[in-house]
Parts: structure tokens; sequence; C-alpha cells
């Protein structure tokens, strides 16, 4: 599969969130729709944020790698984007909870940043 192609279908599956997304906001309150109505909330938020910044992802590596490098470089770009999406989630999640502090997000930010140097010594390792 080509990068293109990738590309194209990262996008429209992030309309296909944005629409789910708009769906849940104008149609289910969270505070009453319990538990179904938070998880349907947070879902189609991570959905959305995720195809956003895979789009992102995707662009920044095109520029920096060029297309062929950047097709190859893909699972590293879906990695680093789930992970800042995951980022974005937890932020949202303890804004929700009303326990948001700056050094609470810094922590987790810290603890993202652990987790993408792992992988990328874990993948380097399976390289050698």
């Amino acid at each position: 599969m080509s990068l293109r192609a990738f590309q194209i279908g990262v996008f429209l599956c992030t309309l296909l969130a944005l629409g789910s997304f708009v769906g849940v906001i104008l149609k289910v309150d969270p505070d009453t729709g319990g538990v179904l109505g938070k998880g349907l909330f947070f879902s189609s938020l991570f959905a959305f944020t995720l195809g956003v910044i895979m789009e992102i992802m995707i662009m920044v590596y095109k520029k920096g790698l060029g297309e062929e490098r950047a097709a190859k470089h893909i699972g590293g770009a879906l990695r680093q984007a789930f992970l800042l999406n995951l980022l974005v989630l937890i932020n949202t999640l303890l804004l929700y909870r009303d326990i948001w502090v700056w050094w609470l997000a810094l922590l987790f930010f810290a603890f993202i940043l652990l987790l993408e140097f792992t992988a990328r010594n874990f993948h380097k390792g399976e390289q050698q």
C-alpha cells in the first residue's frame, strides 16, 4: 500500500470519527448518559484525535524524510500518534474529573516519553 493510499484511508476514518464525535456531542449528555455516555464520548474523542494527530504525523514525516522513507517509517508515526493521543486523552480525562494539575500532566508526559524511548530502543535492537 502506498503512503498516499494510507493517508487517504486515515483521512476518511478521521471524517467518520468526527461524525461520530459530533453525534455523541449533540445527542448524548455524558453526565446523564452514565458509563455508556462517558465511554462513547471518550472513545469517539480518542478515534477523532488519533486520526488528526496521525494526519499531522504523516505530513511531518513526508516533509522531513520524503515520500519513500516516510512510507517505511509509518509504523513509528502510528506509534507516536497513538502515544500523543493517549496524552491528550489522559489530560482530557483529568480535566473532566477536575483533578488536572500541571505537574501531573508533566508526569504523564514524561511517562509517554519513556514509553516512546523504550519502543525505539526495542525497535533498534530488532534491526541489528
